[in-house]
């Protein structure tokens, strides 16, 4: 995992929705 990783902005994204199943799936891929 990079600091530089399209994650982190997409998280920030998720945060900013408030959205819990998001951020679920985003940390889905990003274990993928």
């Amino acid at each position: 995992g990079s600091p530089s990783s399209p994650f982190f902005h997409q998280l920030g994204r998720v945060v900013g929705d408030g959205s819990e199943q998001s951020l679920a799936l985003a940390l889905n891929r990003t274990l993928e």
